[in-house]
């Protein structure tokens, strides 16, 4: 249900408690992280490869022909700001690894701390968004939007926690996260704006009719911190704004609700999930859970964004569709508070129901990622024969890689163990900083994997064009998730090969 009145929560642990279990929850959440040498992140290599080229000035110098670094009003430098400084200090592998743990920590404790803010207790609520961490977002490796909405939730909480103080501080504090946010990602911004407009709209509800004559004052001086983002945002090249504009439908948007909750095992996933939806849904029928109604509706603005949201509209947040699900169930254990019908054996059973999800979710992604990291070790033996300062082309049939073992962008750490060129570094205008040289995108231009891929592996011969677009190439690397079963063309030498994964030799 919800409630116009926060109501109390037996549920509540001291700080000291609260703060004790959200370390053992995060240290046990970065332990996959910790011991996994590659993390099997569809965009990490990607990530790796440019922060390379932003951390070594050596490596950007030696690879000007290709990219160049440009300096500009980008909405998406989380990584690129906060990373190559630490890179001077530890393993730029390691400054990855820190980021995407200092990202976990800001995601929990921004929903601990909106649930403080607005509760005015710590319990044993909030804890539940461990569960989360690991879900397709994270998988995808959209590290710089998990970041920012680690950043937004703090945000949020500051927001909330200074309700009835001073609003030149607050507008003040808000200003400060508003344009931290913009440049850490430009969605994360946005979704902080929502939040903090739809929590003022809630709260003129929760105290009427006194605060909601007051309302549109307050939704314009809570709109403030944001103009400057905007600006920014406005100031930027026209044609880096507007992107495609596509609505998903109802099957795709019902699976990046159930992939909040995605682990490499689909049955677990789908029961996990249920028993989960079946116990919330029993205590609000019950009357025990209670969603105050200054949180409920951030909550349902956000569940109207994702049906309305199409899948993407600026060039810097693309997915908005399949990014949204993952801050409602961010936000949900942040905003549930109990009603005194909850009995103290109630919220044990609920809390020994999340332990165990937690338990098992986590050993599942170990288990995986250590198998992972297995097969990452063979193809890196392989990747590690390309020629120093060498030009890597890729080839790969459609759909390369599975959620358990991504390969689309693995070549791209030839970039950093090698100096290599491999041209399908993530270098969109509006997005990156690191920009690809004429050069690069004529090389980039004539060597795209797929349709390599076809020239190379087809029935009929094709030798002749295939040798042609490689003519500037030292070497190619062919991969597939199935064993390759071709004939290469004769102007290719095997230099090494794993099952599904083979590096030629180019013979000009």
């Amino acid at each position: 249900m919800i409630a116009l009145q926060e109501p109390a929560d037996p549920s509540r642990l001291s700080a000291i408690r609260f703060w004790a279990l959200f370390g053992l929850f995060l240290a046990f959440s970065s332990l996959p992280v910790l011991w996994t040498e590659v993390l099997p992140l569809l965009d990490y290599p990607n990530h790796l490869a440019r922060l390379y080229l932003l951390s070594d000035e050596r490596a950007a110098e030696q690879l000007r022909q290709y990219y160049v670094i440009d300096w500009q009003v980008v909405p998406n430098l989380a990584m690129d700001l906060l990373i190559p400084p630490l890179a001077r200090l530890m393993p730029l592998s390691a400054a990855m690894k820190l980021f995407i743990i200092v990202s976990f920590a800001l995601i929990a404790a921004g929903t601990a701390l909106v649930h403080r803010a607005h509760a005015g207790r710590w319990s044993i609520w909030p804890l539940f968004v461990f569960l989360f961490l690991y879900g397709q977002i994270f998988l995808l490796g959209f590290l710089n939007y998990l970041f920012g909405l680690g950043l937004a939730l703090v945000a949020f909480s500051c927001w909330i926690a200074r309700e009835r103080r001073a609003d030149a501080l607050r507008l003040a504090i808000s200003s400060g996260f508003a344009l931290a946010l913009f440049f850490a990602h430009l969605m994360a911004c946005a979704l902080y704006g929502a939040m903090v407009l739809s929590y003022e709209l809630g709260a003129a509800l929760r105290e009427r009719p006194r605060r909601l004559a007051r309302l549109p004052m307050r939704l314009a001086l809570s709109g403030i911190p944001f103009l400057p983002p905007l600006a920014l945002l406005l100031a930027m090249a026209q044609e880096h704004l507007v992107d495609r504009l596509q609505i998903p439908g109802f099957d795709e948007k019902l699976y990046w609700v159930g992939a909040v909750f995605d682990v490499y095992a689909p049955t677990f996933n789908a029961i996990s999930l249920a028993i989960l939806g079946l116990a919330a849904c029993l205590g609000v029928a019950t009357r025990r859970l209670v969603i105050p109604i200054s949180m409920a509706i951030p909550l349902i603005v956000l569940s109207l964004a994702f049906i309305a949201a199409p899948h993407a509209v600026i060039g810097a947040s693309g997915g908005v569709a399949q990014r949204l699900p993952v801050l409602i169930f961010f936000l949900l254990p942040a905003a549930v508070s109990v009603s005194e019908a909850l009995r103290r054996w109630m919220a044990q059973v609920a809390a020994l129901l999340g332990l165990s999800l937690f338990v098992i979710h986590m050993a599942l992604v170990a288990v995986q990622w250590q198998r992972a990291d297995a097969a990452y070790a063979h193809l890196i033996a392989v990747l590690d024969l390309v020629p120093e300062g060498g030009r890597l082309a890729t080839a790969h049939p459609e759909n390369v890689s599975s959620s358990s073992l991504p390969l689309t962008h693995f070549p791209m750490l030839a970039i950093p163990r090698r100096n290599a060129f491999v041209p399908l570094l993530f270098t969109t205008p509006g997005q990156q900083i690191v920009r690809i040289t004429s050069e690069g995108a004529r090389l980039r231009e004539r060597v795209l994997p797929e349709q390599l891929w076809a020239m190379l592996t087809a029935r009929t011969s094709r030798e002749s064009e295939a040798l042609d677009a490689l003519r500037d190439f030292d070497v190619v690397v062919l991969f597939d998730l199935q064993p390759l079963d071709f004939k290469p063309p004769s102007f290719l030498t095997l230099v090494a090969a794993e099952p599904g994964f083979a590096l030629f030799r180019i013979v000009h």
